[in-house]
């Protein structure tokens, strides 16, 4: 009987180990955290942080167009003469020459008219300006002696009193002499002038085509002062100085000229967060639409670290090598050009890793490599 229960209890007790040493078997085990190890060393270019004064060269292209730039209409109705032959793109005309007319033999008749109509007003009523105002006589028989149907027509005497302008209104002398005046200045609307040297960049008529009231006619666009339209960043655009000089070349620096900023607008454009700037400039060569570069110094960014813009990360961070470690951190940025940025916010001798780094892990050893030779954290 004992030696029954003793065979039991074994058989449990192997039952009973059996469990236990599988459950300790399909039991996972936790994982050990993965350390990567740096077995290499990367080498970089770096410099020190040092702190000075700098005067920031700030670069922009713009498309040249003309400051004085205007669309011809016609204001009055008829048939273009062959004067207006000349009106085609490239043709230029200095300030005050005819660049378009129109035929105005209807026109001339109708002032002529206007004109003999207010003469024989005036000499109808001679006589009673002699009796009832004899004190303006001389300068009434003056003007009259001095008016010419052929001539624009003179300003009239000045009245001298309450009375003799009622006279004057009474006689239609004003209506007359308004009639006449709004005659020849339609008159002189059927001959086009150039209102600044300028040259034809674009053209819609033929001479001997008729042109009605308020038809475009073309585009005049100045030859001597033009306007750069520049854009900046808005943190580019606080650098800039009204009035400063402003260095223009073409792309391939080819041709250069020499501007001013003539104005900074004060609005930020939502959609770029850019802000427009205006050069004045002239010079030979310079024609509308061309393509050109504009460098000009920005106000002194005082106590700033300049770094190449290769070594700006994200426009925010930059690596840095602490204890031949590779490192990251935030800064302040003051200004980013095309090859150079401005930063603060860095201690100084800190060492500034400035070129991208291929596979760059935080961590990770680092050899910096100074222009001087030297290498290290020293």
């Amino acid at each position: 009987m004992r030696q029954r229960i003793f065979n039991v209890l074994g058989f449990l007790g192997i039952i009973i180990i059996a469990f236990i040493a599988f459950k300790v078997m399909t039991t996972k085990k936790p994982k050990t955290p993965d350390v990567k190890a740096f077995s290499t060393t990367k080498y970089a270019t770096a410099i020190k942080a040092e702190y000075a004064d700098h005067t920031p060269i700030l670069e922009a292209y713009g498309r040249l167009r003309s400051m004085n730039s205007i669309e011809v209409f016609s204001e009055v109705g008829g048939k273009m003469t062959l004067a207006s032959s000349r009106f085609k793109v490239g043709n230029s005309f200095p300030k005050g020459s005819v660049m378009l007319e129109i035929e105005s033999d209807e026109a001339e008749i109708n002032l002529f008219s206007l004109r003999s109509e207010f003469l024989n007003l005036l000499t109808g009523i001679m006589a009673d300006i002699k009796s009832d105002y004899p004190n303006e006589y001389g300068k009434w028989s003056g003007y009259l002696e001095r008016y010419e149907l052929k001539k624009n027509i003179d300003e009239l005497p000045q009245y001298s009193s309450s009375k003799e302008k009622y006279f004057l209104a009474s006689r239609k002398v004003f209506q007359s002499f308004y009639n006449v005046k709004n005659a020849e200045l339609r008159m002189q609307k059927h001959i086009l002038r150039a209102p600044f040297d300028g040259i034809v960049t674009e053209s819609m008529v033929e001479a001997g085509s008729l042109v009605r009231i308020g038809q475009k006619l073309g585009k005049l666009s100045g030859t001597g002062q033009f306007e750069l339209e520049l854009t900046f960043t808005s943190d580019n655009a606080k650098l800039l100085i009204d009035g400063s000089t402003v260095e223009i070349s073409s792309p391939d620096n080819d041709m250069k000229w020499q501007g001013k900023i003539a104005r900074i607008a004060r609005n930020i454009d939502p959609g770029t967060q850019s802000v427009k700037v205006f050069v004045y400039l002239t010079g030979q060569g310079l024609k509308e639409g061309m393509y050109l570069k504009a460098n000009t110094q920005g106000i002194k960014i005082a106590e700033s670290i300049e770094i190449p813009r290769a070594a700006l990360i994200n426009n925010r961070f930059v690596y840095v090598s602490y204890e031949g470690k590779l490192a990251k951190i935030e800064v302040e940025v003051i200004q980013i050009g095309d090859d150079i940025v401005y930063i603060k916010g860095v201690n100084p001798d800190t060492v500034i890793i400035t070129e991208p780094l291929a596979n760059a892990e935080i961590g990770m050893s680092i050899e910096p490599l100074f222009n001087n030779g030297e290498k290290g954290d020293q």
